[in-house]
This record gives C-alpha cells, structure tokens and sequence, in this order.
C-alpha cells in the first residue's frame, strides 16, 4: 500500500498523464499473454525476458514480479536479500541496450516477496520497445508429475522525462510442464482397459 502511495505522490508531482503500456514475459525473445501455457519439460532452460511495450519511450523502470506453482527453490531465481542478480552479482539477470548494467540492478525483495527488476539506459537513448528489458535463463524443475508453473507481475513503474506510468496492462506466465507416464503406468492402464472390455462383453 505504502508503495502504491508513494508511486500517485510522484506521478502528481510530475504532471503525469494516464498511459497504456503493456508488459508482459517473453520465453526465447517472443512475448505471450499467458492465455495458453507453454509446454516445457522437467530440467529443461528457458530464456525468460521482461517485454515492455510502452506507451512512451522509456528512460527508466521498475518491475516486479513474483512465482506460484511448485518451483524449487532457488529457481526461477535466487531468493537472496540485498544480494545483486545482475551480471556482476549472483544471478544471471542481463540487461539488453540501450539499458545499462552498471545503473541497473534485479533482487530480491523480502518485504513484498517478489523479484525487483529495476533499469536506466545507457547515455542519451532513450528505449523506444517493444522488447525485452531484462533477461534471464530459468531450470525447469524436474517433477515427477505434470504441474503448471506460473510468473505474475506485481508492481511496474516506467519513467521519462515529464512521463510517468504506474498503470500498465500486465499478462502473467504459464508454463505446463508435461510428464510422460511411466511404462509400467501405461501397462496397467492397458490391463485395465482390456478388463473392462471382458466385462463388458462378457
């Protein structure tokens, strides 16, 4: 709630005007509105980025995102308080140009329980999207049973010079992760199948 005041005193205070930005993932650099999940397979490496579609070109941001599903711990990425997952920390996070590694930062926050990722381009360029302005490469848990996996946005703050958006359309994640059944699984549901059939024509 604090963070939500905080984001209307700034918007007010710099004459802001309501705007329509999307965000959204993107798995392998092509973004998606979560409305079919994605089959992927236990143990398996996706590339997943933050895709930004703005409303207006972008000199900064703030995005926060948090997991629901039966993700193993540390993935999709390290829960580590005040620890940096960029390029010189600990995780694997990258920031693509015109945004600037060394100004921008990915962690984990341990008061609102989501990952913050938070970007300033390099110099003058401004980021004209839509793209990806963070990626990083998640594991697939190996599940012994079919399961979906889920990323949800939070909270997005995307800044220009006299522009401010804190409103932006957000399309969370859903990754279905297929487990074949076993060959002895899929024998007993043969037997069983065959069964049914002597019953039934008995």
């Amino acid at each position: 709630m604090m963070r939500i005041v905080l984001a209307l005193v700034f918007a007010v205070a710099m004459g802001a005007t309501a705007t329509a930005s999307i965000v959204q993932f993107s798995v392998g650099g092509t973004p998606t509105d979560g409305s079919v999940p994605i089959e992927v397979v236990p143990s398996d490496w996706l590339q997943i980025g933050i895709y930004v579609t703005p409303d207006f070109p972008l000199e900064t941001y703030q995005i926060d995102f948090y997991e629901t599903g039966p993700w193993v711990d540390p993935e999709p990425l390290p829960k580590v308080p005040d620890q940096d997952l960029g390029p010189a920390g600990t995780g694997d996070v990258q920031f693509p140009a015109p945004w600037d590694p060394g100004l921008s930062d990915a962690k984990w926050d341990p008061d609102f329980f989501v990952w913050s990722i938070g970007g300033f381009v390099s110099g003058t360029e401004l980021f004209q999207g839509p793209g990806d302005v963070a990626t990083f490469m998640v594991h697939i848990p190996d599940v012994s049973e079919s399961t979906t996996l889920n990323l949800e946005f939070d909270f997005a703050e995307l800044t220009a010079p006299g522009q401010y958006d804190d409103a932006a359309t957000f399309y969370p994640l859903r990754l279905h992760v297929g487990v074949a059944p076993e060959p002895a699984t899929l024998g007993l549901l043969a037997l069983g199948g065959l069964a049914a059939l002597r019953r039934r024509f008995a």
